[in-house]
């Protein structure tokens, strides 16, 4: 009977090993504060960043994000937009496929006729929103795209919102995808200026100065369907930050107003530029994440401002019209990168709360790209 014995210890110090791995891959994938966020079976070289996420139902949820990966020459690295699926209330996430794919390609020179660009597509900033009642899409997920050589200035005449659907990402793979928004005819160049669904400058007599959009972030509430945008006027920062909407699930879009502007700036102390707007609810309230950024960091942090009237792109401000900032997520003394981060998203039904972006510098060959986890103070 001994040996009975020892093989009911061994199998119960086996299930203790199995036990405290277990809790292991729990803590290492969520903890509390601002601690590092990672995605089981990812393996994107220089790491993860934009991350947005929805949940169905409270215990299963799913996670767009850009994933970076070194190419081939080192040289310009590829950014794909990829999935990931909780099943523990954002306790867990495992990485699940590719939804946009980057790759290198050659386009023609819009400055010369008949000569080629070498470079690679990109995507960034994607956007989840789950939309019920739009049977057979109810899962929307939206991207900028654009074409990179290390040129911003081609990179923004050739950026695009993009978009795929599915009415289950479990069962059924996204669509093929769609060239969604560009600015105007010159927003992509030819010949890719035809597949655009919808030039967002006819949408409102303001628009007219906008030569690329940037940066989709999608909401839905109460049947309404609401996408932020960053809007330039050059190539550099954004001018703007606008706000339309579709009461019929994307078919067609109307332009609700700016959501900030250059003025905001100059009424916040050492800030100078922002991005990267996504509207989030919580406790039946409208809020919007912001990435602001000063003179040495593109983003240094997610700020997030009540919104007091969503149909009219109104956020909260005081009686001299200074937005009223109830939160400042910074991006932590070793994210003194350029780009920084802030990029964020939210929702109620995860473990996790506010996830943010932050580039790392001197990560001593670490990933420098990762998504940090925030929690639900704010």
């Amino acid at each position: 009977m001994k040996w009975m014995q020892h093989v009911m210890i061994a199998i119960g110090v086996a299930f203790f090993v199995v036990s405290i791995i277990s809790v292991v891959n729990v803590l290492s994938y969520w903890s509390d504060g601002s601690d590092h966020f990672e995605i089981l079976r990812e393996e994107a070289h220089l790491g993860v960043f934009d991350p947005t996420f929805e949940f169905a139902h409270k215990d299963f949820g799913w996670m767009a994000y850009a994933a970076i990966f070194d190419d081939q020459t080192g040289r310009l690295p590829l950014v794909s937009v990829k999935t990931a699926m909780s099943s523990r209330e954002g306790k867990t996430w495992k990485s699940y496929g590719v939804a946009f794919e980057s790759k290198e390609d050659s386009i023609l020179d819009p400055q010369k006729t008949g000569g080629e660009i070498q470079g690679v597509w990109r995507y960034e900033m994607p956007s989840l929103v789950y939309t019920p009642g739009d049977t057979g899409k109810e899962w929307k997920l939206y991207a900028y795209r654009y074409f990179w050589n290390g040129d911003i200035v081609l990179a923004r005449q050739t950026g695009v919102i993009v978009y795929k659907y599915t009415p289950d990402p479990l069962r059924v793979p996204w669509s093929k995808e769609e060239w969604l928004f560009s600015a105007d005819e010159f927003n992509p160049p030819r010949p890719y200026n035809g597949l655009i669904s919808l030039k967002l400058n006819t949408l409102h007599q303001s628009l007219k100065d906008i030569v690329a959009y940037a940066d989709p972030g999608a909401f839905f509430k109460d049947g309404i369907l609401y996408m932020t945008l960053s809007a330039f006027t050059s190539v550099e920062d954004p001018d703007r930050i606008i706000m339309i909407a579709s009461n019929d699930f994307g078919q067609s879009w109307v332009y609700l107003g700016n959501l900030l502007t250059q003025k905001d700036l100059r009424s916040m102390e050492n800030l100078t530029r922002y991005s990267a707007a996504q509207i989030i609810e919580k406790d039946g309230r409208p809020y919007v994440l912001v990435t602001f950024g000063d003179k040495v960091q593109k983003g240094v942090g997610s700020f997030v401002i009540p919104v007091t009237d969503l149909k009219k792109a109104k956020l909260e401000r005081d009686e001299n019209g200074t937005l009223n900032v109830i939160k400042h997520f910074p991006v932590g003394e070793d994210s003194f990168s350029a780009l920084g981060g802030g990029q964020s998203d939210y929702h109620k039904d995860s473990a996790t709360g506010v996830m943010m972006s932050v580039m790392k510098s001197n990560r001593n060959n670490k990933a420098p790209f990762e998504i940090t986890i925030q929690g639900h103070d704010f």
